[in-house]
């Protein structure tokens, strides 16, 4: 899975989500769980097809979604 995701968190922003190193990315049915390392703080962004649900930092809610997740 490569994406760009853009939008309220800039600082959580990246080119390309592989799945190895400091990002990593799972599939599961129709939900997919990306884990984007801002600085040393994991992010965790939970999507559902192409629509962004309940980013949270550390179980923390983060309210804001982000206004673009797009699959290259």
């Amino acid at each position: 899975l490569i994406a760009e995701i853009l939008g309220q968190y800039p600082e959580a922003s990246t080119s390309s989500l592989l799945g190895t190193g400091p990002v990593s990315e799972l599939s599961l049915e129709s939900k997919t769980t990306i884990y984007i390392v801002e600085g040393n703080i994991p992010v965790l962004f939970k999507l559902h097809g192409s629509t962004l649900l309940y980013p949270t930092v550390f179980g923390l809610n983060r309210t804001q979604g982000l206004t673009t997740v797009r699959y290259i």
